[in-house]
C-alpha cells in the first residue's frame, strides 16, 4: 500500500467509524448516498421550465458537463481498477452495492459537474448544489462505498469539465451558436406539442 493509499484509508476510516454512532445521522447519510441525487436531476426542471430565457443555457451546460464528466470517468474506470473499501477491509457498510471499480466516484462526478456549472451561471443559488454536492460525496464514505480520494478525483472531474465548457461558451461563436440551436430546437418541438393539444382539447370541448 503507497503513503498516498495509506493516507486515504486512514481517513477513510475516520469517517466510516462514525458509522453506526446515531441512528438518524446513518439513515441520513443513507438517504444523501442513495437517493439525494433525484434533487439534482429536479433541479434541472425547475430551472429549465422556470425561467428558460435566464437558465436555459445554464442547464444544456449543466447537461453536457454530466455527459462529458461520465465519459472521462468511464474512461478512467477502463484503465485505473481500485477495489472497494468494503472488498479489502472490514467496514461499516450501510447500504448495498457492486463490487465494482471504486476511482473515481461516479455519484461525485455527476453531483459536482452539475453543481459546479449552476454555480458558474448563478453564484447565489450555485453555492447551496455545491453543499448538496459534497454532502453525497462525503456521504459516499461515510456509508462504506468510496474511499476519500475516489470522491475528490470525482469532484475535480466534475468541476474541471465544467470549467472547460463555461470557458468554451464564452469565447467560442460556434458552441454558443450551438447552445442556442438546442433551445430553438426544443422551443419550437415544445410549442407543436402544445399547440396539437390545445386543438384537440378544444375540438372534444
Amino acid at each position: 500500500m503507497t503513503k498516498i493509499n495509506q493516507f486515504d484509508y486512514h481517513i477513510f476510516k475516520d469517517i466510516n467509524d462514525l458509522a453506526g454512532t446515531n441512528h438518524w445521522l446513518d439513515r441520513f447519510m443513507e438517504f444523501l448516498a442513495n437517493d439525494a441525487v433525484i434533487f439534482l436531476i429536479l433541479g434541472f426542471i425547475f430551472y429549465w421550465f422556470i425561467n428558460r430565457n435566464k437558465y436555459g443555457i445554464m442547464v444544456i451546460q449543466a447537461g453536457l458537463s454530466v455527459v462529458f464528466s461520465l465519459a472521462v470517468n468511464a474512461i478512467l474506470h477502463h484503465f485505473i481498477y481500485r477495489a472497494r473499501p468494503f472488498v479489502d477491509h472490514h467496514v461499516h457498510k450501510l447500504i448495498q452495492h457492486s463490487a465494482d471499480s471504486s476511482f473515481p466516484s461516479d455519484h461525485s462526478v455527476f453531483a459536482f459537474s452539475i453543481a459546479a456549472t449552476f454555480f458558474l451561471y448563478n453564484k447565489k443559488h450555485g453555492f447551496g448544489w455545491l453543499v448538496l454536492a459534497f454532502g453525497i460525496a462525503f456521504s459516499r464514505v461515510w456509508v462504506g462505498v468510496h474511499y476519500p480520494l475516489d470522491v475528490t478525483a470525482g469532484a475535480i472531474v466534475g468541476i474541471i469539465v465544467s470549467l472547460f465548457l463555461y470557458k468554451l461558451y464564452q469565447n467560442n461563436k460556434f458552441y454558443q451558436k450551438m447552445i442556442s440551436q438546442i433551445i430553438s430546437i426544443y422551443e419550437r418541438i415544445f410549442s407543436r406539442v402544445l399547440k396539437k393539444n390545445n386543438n384537440e382539447y378544444n375540438s372534444k370541448n
